[in-house]
């Protein structure tokens, strides 16, 4: 592994992390004061792991999940991905890194509502190389996985809360990316519609080796997961 990236406890020496936050710090400065999100954050996740980040609101969960994401960048410290340093935010670079390598899943779904199912999951793919044919039929296939072939037609006011959920699960996953960052999809399901999203999750994982990132105060999610990581005023700790 190389010498800069964190290890974490319980796996093997020689494997690289598929993503690796590196002394992280996130700090944004006011007219009259700074708030400090993050401070120096290391965290390193493999493939095939699925990990839950708690902590209380305004902790810096999302802002971490936005910087490995490369939606934000780090004050200081840096985001790599299979022992290369990600593009910075903002460039095209970074637009196309993000399609290809990360996958969302926000607390409210964030579906395009004018969009049938099977649509909404193949936006990921639309500036990719695959013809309209070879899109929908990977959407399809990414929409099977989650057992929602029944609903491909439906646009998200037609779908339940657990069913918008894992059609963004879906989404996620249909470019076969190397991690999907979670901020807090179970939060406005109830227990069986949660269930259900974790099950999926476990599916999926087990199915492409993709890691999973879920930043969460649900227990539910606790129990499923490999890993857990604490972030407290900025400073994660395993």
């Amino acid at each position: 592994m190389s010498a800069d990236l964190p290890e974490t406890c319980g796996t093997a020496r020689g494997v690289l992390p598929c993503v690796a936050a590196v002394g992280v710090s996130k700090i944004y400065r006011r007219r009259v004061d700074e708030v400090i999100a993050l401070k120096r954050a290391s965290l390193s996740l493999f493939p095939g792991q699925m990990c839950a980040l708690l902590g209380p609101s305004g902790s810096g969960k999302s802002t971490l999940l936005h910087i490995l994401g490369l939606l934000d960048a780090p004050t200081s410290g840096k985001v790599v991905y299979d022992g290369v340093d990600a593009p910075p935010p903002g460039g095209r670079a970074a637009d196309t890194f993000r399609r290809t390598r990360i996958g969302f899943i926000f607390q409210s779904g964030n579906l395009v509502p004018v969009l049938n199912a099977l649509e909404n999951v193949e936006i990921p793919l639309l500036h990719s190389a695959l013809s309209g044919a070879q899109r929908r039929e990977r959407a399809r296939f990414a929409l099977a996985r989650v057992g929602l072939s029944h609903r491909e037609r439906h646009r998200p006011s037609g779908l339940s809360g657990g069913e918008q959920q894992r059609v963004a699960a879906a989404r996620a996953l249909v470019a076969e990316p190397a991690i999907v960052l979670a901020d807090e999809p179970t939060a406005s399901l109830d227990t069986a519609a949660a269930a259900g999203l974790l099950d999926c999750f476990a599916t999926l994982q087990q199915g492409t080796r993709t890691a999973f990132l879920i930043a969460t105060h649900d227990v539910r999610v606790t129990e499923r997961v490999d890993r857990c990581c604490h972030v407290h005023d900025g400073v994660l700790d395993e």
